[in-house]
């Protein structure tokens, strides 16, 4: 049950920390990002701490869908597994806060969790599992809920989501003003996002609002031939637009190392990758190219410390792509790990040392995704060129042909 008051209104307060409590709730660590190995090694310490309260009084592990089995399987009958989705493993910040009245009456205040300072300067994105676990406790505990609002961010975030059509054609002084905020402010959410500035951040809207559009089409090729050119040339020229001269720098540096260079990739990104692999060999690199599981599975264990490696997959979330960089994130010392992928806050992006995001427009032929990585081959040629211009001469004696 939802209260319209407060608790100060309805006679409660909040009982001190000496006060005795009932039970205790945790939740199972597994981002990949904040907890090394994908997480193995703090969910035995959670568990073990799981156990110890649980000779004290009850306690409940809150877990999300994909790893219940394993939580079940791990911890002992006397912890109760509920299966709850959740972003991160922050119970005291993310559940609710409880209050008391002088009967000992129990009710709960769900406070807005934004992972400590929202779009401007929370630690983590999105949070909105999280957030949600606080009603979703107390409706498990069937006791009435306070909630908290946090109405300016609030309402900077809902114009975002739902306004997309509109600021992917407007300035970034029209964004701020429609959000009541400082074009500084909102420069600093762009940036917080991900996204090196608000060209940047507009593009990626454009072209997601473009793939959505796709999406719901029946046949991939309804728009009219000429307008399909001009939107393949835009997404192989926004792909190396947005490329952030920092991030090229450092690849080309380490090329210039002459490192082992490693490209993991699957589907039709894999054919693609091809292509790449024969150019960089022929350029002198000693790439490793594994076409398959097993073969990437052993290529993983070749990689050292010095390695360069890319990962080249447009959607962000796949399984064994994740798995591999966890891996190799959870080393005590890593090689360069550059991921290619598709222009949203995706988990592989995340782990990456340096990203490069690619745009493309979905195409879906006979249920096979036949998608253009025409965007991903440029970037590819764009870095060994880059190299190539900056160490050819120190490295095969290169010099630019000059037309007369």
């Amino acid at each position: 049950m939802r209260l319209a008051q407060t608790p100060v209104q309805d006679g409660f307060r909040m009982p001190g920390e000496f006060e005795d409590q009932a039970e205790s709730y945790l939740i199972w660590p597994e981002r990949p990002d904040n907890w090394r190995e994908g997480g193995k090694p703090a969910q035995k310490a959670f568990a073990q701490l799981a156990e110890t309260i649980a000779t004290y009084e009850p306690v409940t592990m809150l877990v999300n869908q994909g790893q219940y089995t394993h939580a079940r399987t791990v911890l002992s009958p006397a912890v109760r597994v509920v299966e709850m989705s959740s972003n991160d493993a922050w119970m005291k910040d993310v559940g609710p806060f409880y209050v008391v009245n002088d009967t000992g009456e129990l009710r709960a205040v769900d406070f807005q969790f934004n992972a400590w300072g929202g779009l401007l300067d929370g630690l983590y994105f999105p949070w909105d599992q999280d957030n949600r676990i606080g009603k979703k406790v107390a409706d498990l505990q069937r006791i009435p809920v306070y909630e908290a609002q946090f109405v300016n961010e609030q309402k900077l975030f809902d114009y975002v989501v739902t306004n997309m059509g509109q600021i992917k054609n407007q300035s970034i002084r029209e964004v701020a003003s429609a959000t009541f905020v400082s074009t500084a402010t909102f420069l600093r959410f762009v940036k917080k996002i991900g996204f090196s500035g608000f060209s940047e951040f507009t593009t990626v809207i454009k072209f997601t609002l473009i793939n959505r559009q796709e999406a719901e089409r029946t046949t991939p090729f309804v728009v009219q031939q000429k307008d399909y050119r001009e939107e393949y040339l835009k997404n192989i020229g926004e792909s190396i637009r947005v490329i952030q001269p920092d991030h090229l720098r450092q690849v080309v540096d380490r090329l210039a190392q002459h490192p082992d260079v490693f490209f993991f990739a699957k589907g039709v990104s894999k054919h693609a990758v091809a292509y790449i692999d024969y150019l960089y060999t022929m350029a002198g690199f000693k790439t490793h190219f594994p076409r398959d599981h097993d073969y990437r599975k052993q290529a993983l264990t070749q990689v050292d410390n010095d390695a360069l490696v890319f990962i080249l997959t447009y959607k962000g979330s796949d399984g064994e792509m994740l798995d591999m960089m966890s891996q190799l994130v959870g080393r005590p010392v890593r090689p360069l790990l550059v991921s290619i992928t598709e222009p949203d806050n995706n988990t592989i992006q995340n782990l990456s040392d340096i990203n490069f995001y690619i745009f493309t427009d979905g195409v879906t032929v006979n249920g096979t995704d036949i998608s253009s990585r025409i965007s991903t081959i440029s970037v590819m040629e764009l870095i060994l060129y880059q190299y190539v211009e900056d160490y050819g001469g120190r490295d095969f004696h290169f010099q630019r042909q000059l037309e007369s």
